[in-house]
């Protein structure tokens, strides 16, 4: 984990971040189709998905994206600094996640924009899962909004 918060003002374009890595399990496809309401055989059902061309079960999407952004959260990177994601920009699953995939997460600072807010500003992040044998198994760009030092209302006493 990160010591230093970084603020808008802090990041650069072309700033480079990454996760660790998240083993996908069984019990994350058995609570993400429960809290989700996802139950698409495809997530669910083995033999159904033995018939298709994964050949077996595979991972939701927004699981995965889930997972690696909370991923980025735990590395310290966004923390008390994000007013808000506010969505993506583009989003492609490019290979499918199984049981038993560890998956981490690279992030890339594409755009910063000012438009002359006093509090915050605009990140577009690129975000990349890649499995353990490195394959890229989704990309997106995710929009932030980042406060600016000093206007965080979430950060400690003092910072």
């Amino acid at each position: 984990m990160t010591d230093d918060v970084r603020y808008f003002e802090d990041f650069k374009v072309g700033d480079r971040f990454y996760s660790l890595g998240r083993t996908i399990t069984e019990a994350d496809l058995v609570a993400f189709a429960g809290i989700s309401g996802d139950y698409f055989q495809l997530h669910t059902n083995e033999e159904f998905g033995k018939r298709g061309p994964y050949k077996g079960r595979v991972a939701h999407g927004t699981l995965i994206l889930a997972a690696t952004i909370g991923l980025m959260v735990q590395s310290g990177l966004w923390r008390e600094n994000v007013l808000s994601w506010l969505g993506t920009r583009e989003l492609r699953l490019t290979a499918p996640v199984r049981i038993g995939d560890t998956v981490h997460a690279e992030e890339e600072v594409l755009e910063k924009t000012d438009k002359g807010k006093d509090e915050w500003g605009l990140l577009i992040i690129r975000h990349i899962v890649k499995n353990h044998r490195d394959d890229k198994v989704m990309e997106g760009e995710l929009v932030y909004a980042i406060f600016k030092r000093g206007k965080s209302p979430y950060a400690p006493s003092g910072i």
